[in-house]
């Protein structure tokens, strides 16, 4: 069976894993350096951690990186917090270290890729994963595979309007993510996500108001994204997935309300399964 290798690029950790056939092998994890060149070194060594040796063939390898991935726009890929990556030729870099070309993709989509190989999007043809963290971002998976889309944008959620006038950190008003990500939900509360959960699942009233105002922003959001494509199964990645019984009853209601559709079993919402694996996971099945 074919060997894959994945990598995940965050802006705090640096995460890998090798795959032979549909079975995890091994995985590693390194704190991402914040140099450029210095963390294509860790890279290999990881890579050489992860078979155990040091090759002269590599695998197939993959990437899951913040931003929008492309060899003709350096300048957006890596995101805010990988601000050492703009303008990085990636690709040429990865490519000489390697000694093969090596896929890159946006790390929400490709973690969508992973949940839908290995994780729980493999049972679904169509759905849409949300990962609520610092942000809110989300992968698209249409009759199996990731839609990307022409600018590695498509699922991207978290910049949806919503209508309220919160400030994003993008710099505009009105986006999903400015109410509905982990940190919003940890501003307003004054605790962690999980603290936060807890409270409100004994009964704290400001806690619930927290997590029924989120799910509400998010019930718009998906309604948009219903409407637009049919998408019925909705999987939550990141800290949505341990918080979605606190967020679920009222973004069904708001979901069933702005698409007219009056039955609860029209809509699958479930966490993600992988958890902190989907990004090397879903790279590892990208193809060049």
């Amino acid at each position: 069976m074919t060997k894959r290798i994945g990598f995940d690029i965050g802006g705090t950790n640096l995460k890998a894993g090798l795959i032979e056939g549909a079975q995890i092998l091994a995985r590693v994890s390194e704190p991402t350096p914040h140099h450029a060149h210095e963390m294509i070194t860790v890279m290999k060594k990881m890579a050489d951690d992860l078979l155990g040796e040091n090759p002269h063939q590599y695998p197939q390898i993959g990437v899951a990186v913040p931003g929008v991935p492309s060899p003709k726009r350096p300048e957006l890929l890596g995101g805010p917090n990988l601000l050492f990556l703009k303008s990085f030729d990636l690709w040429a870099a990865l490519t000489s270290t390697f000694g093969q070309k090596v896929a890159i993709g946006n790390d929400a989509t490709v973690a969508a890729l992973g949940e839908a190989r290995l994780g729980a999007g493999a049972e679904h043809d169509n759905f849409l994963l949300i990962t609520i963290g610092t942000g809110v971002g989300g992968g698209l998976v249409l009759n199996g595979e990731t839609i990307p889309g022409t600018g590695a944008m498509a699922g991207e959620i978290g910049h949806l309007k919503i209508g309220h006038k919160v400030m994003c950190g993008c710099g505009h008003t009105g986006c999903l993510e400015a109410l509905a990500s982990a940190r919003s939900m940890e501003r307003e509360g004054g605790l962690p996500l999980r603290e936060l959960a807890d409270k409100a699942r004994n009964g704290d009233a400001n806690a619930l108001s927290i997590f029924q105002t989120s799910g509400a922003s998010l019930g718009q959001a998906l309604a948009q994204v219903l409407l637009t494509l049919d998408i019925r199964v909705f999987l939550f990645g990141g800290g949505g997935g341990p918080v979605l019984d606190l967020l679920e009853p009222s973004l069904l209601d708001t979901l069933i309300e702005q698409t007219h559709l009056q039955r609860r079993q029209d809509f699958t919402l479930k966490p993600a399964s992988l958890g902190n694996d989907a990004g090397w996971v879903g790279a590892a099945f990208l193809s060049t």
